[in-house]
């Protein structure tokens, strides 16, 4: 069976991608592999450009896909997509409130596991497929609509039979 991978550097911690994880197990049905890794983004600034080296390198044969969580300081960029990995930024998102530091990161994980799994735009104002350009906006966002739910668990049913 294909798993989604989700890991996190030092600076975010392992709770992060926990909470991630329970919402990607609750809508694709598949039981994630959580990890994190003890130490802080490679290269001197920890930029998405050079993270995304690192992200090339890993093997993860049986991943649906590999989500990588880091909180990147005056980097802006939301996210990377390489192969099956996907680079999730959590710094412009990032709150002191932990549960809404939760919510935001399995928001935004999802938003992005979804996009690299070719789901498109949504055109109904609650769902997180129709998009946000900040985090009072990502806020408002449910998760996703039924329709978009159908249509993400198709998706990883069908990229997990090839």
């Amino acid at each position: 069976m294909r798993r989604v991978y989700i890991s996190s550097f030092l600076n975010v911690g392992i709770r992060v991608p926990v909470a991630c994880g329970s919402k990607v197990k609750e809508v694709l049905g598949v039981t994630p592999y959580i990890s994190s890794v003890n130490a802080p983004a490679p290269g001197r600034r920890g930029s998405i450009k050079e993270i995304a080296e690192v992200l090339k390198t890993l093997s993860f044969p049986q991943a649906l896909r590999l989500l990588l969580l880091v909180k990147l300081e005056g980097d802006e960029e939301l996210s990377y997509f390489e192969g099956k990995g996907v680079l999730v930024n959590l710094s412009p998102f990032w709150s002191p409130d932990e549960a809404l530091l939760f919510e935001r990161s399995r928001k935004l994980s999802l938003y992005l596991l979804a996009k690299s799994l070719g789901l498109g735009s949504c055109k109904k104002s609650t769902c997180l497929m129709g998009g946000f350009k900040a985090s009072y906006e990502l806020d408002t966002l449910g998760y996703l609509c039924s329709s978009c739910e159908r249509e993400l668990k198709a998706q990883a049913i069908s990229e997990k039979s090839t």
